[in-house]
């Protein structure tokens, strides 16, 4: 017969240290949205901004043959 202690082992231990290593992830994934946009980095309607580069503005049908489009000159932005 074994004797078992109730609130000992791992089976008991495993659940808080789970959460706490949840816990963990998720600050260290969010603190950089935070630190470089504010509060406002934990909107996604507001981070989002990635967008196709045929709907940004940013290109331009080409003249040259081969060559469907080229980007707009003297642009300033993130792509």
């Amino acid at each position: 017969m074994t004797y078992k202690r109730k609130g000992f082992g791992p089976d008991h231990i495993t659940f808080p240290i789970l959460i706490f290593i949840m816990g963990l992830f998720l600050a260290l994934e969010l603190s950089p949205s935070v630190y470089y946009f504010g509060w406002s980095g934990l909107s996604y309607v507001r981070v989002n901004s990635a967008k196709g580069l045929g709907v940004t503005g940013y290109v331009q049908p080409s003249l040259h043959d081969g060559v469907f489009f080229e980007l707009r000159p003297n642009l300033d932005g993130y792509f």
